[in-house]
């Protein structure tokens, strides 16, 4: 606590108080960034996954109208 009152008196309050913003700014854009690579991660897990879904279905639709004619 000692180390933050010698730091404002040194460079005063409101340099301080942009010093803190800062600190606080970066580490969320830390969280924020982390966490859109996992989204972006699982997004294409996912489409590999709808994909291969689709192209089942497709092999499945064929067959049934080739069945039909």
């Amino acid at each position: 606590m000692e180390t933050w009152i010698n730091f404002i008196n040194n460079v005063g309050f409101p340099i301080a108080c942009t010093c803190g913003l800062a600190f606080i700014l970066w580490q969320m854009w830390k969280q924020i960034k982390t966490t859109c690579d996992r989204l972006t991660e699982t997004n294409a897990e996912l489409v590999k996954t709808n994909s291969n879904l689709v192209g089942s279905i497709n092999v499945k639709l064929d067959k049934l109208i080739e069945e039909l004619k």
